[in-house]
């Protein structure tokens, strides 16, 4: 899609799509260490210490202290754990 515009869920309103960009770098990125890094039985605790997004962080939020990146981050590894593990839980559902 091409657009002039690009209104994030969260930080300032975006006109051009390299913002996009390093959020397909950050995604990618995490699926690749979590591949590298996951095996059976592993705890999401645990592989959580083997992902290093430090580099994304200035690239994502700048020099906020925009805690969305990482909680954005955190989400993303547990979801690309949870495929690993088979067990993809639906999003949005009240855990318990």
């Amino acid at each position: 899609m091409d657009v002039d515009t690009i209104i994030p869920g969260c930080g300032p309103v975006v006109h051009d799509k390299a913002y996009l960009t390093r959020i397909a770098e950050l995604m990618a990125s995490i699926d690749g260490q979590v591949t590298a890094s996951w095996r059976p039985g592993i705890s999401l605790d645990e592989l959580r210490k083997h992902v290093d997004l430090a580099s994304f962080r200035v690239r994502i939020a700048g020099e906020s202290a925009f805690v969305g990146a990482d909680a954005m981050a955190r989400s993303a590894v547990e979801r690309a754990w949870q495929e690993r593990e088979g067990r993809l839980e639906p999003e949005g559902l009240p855990r318990g």
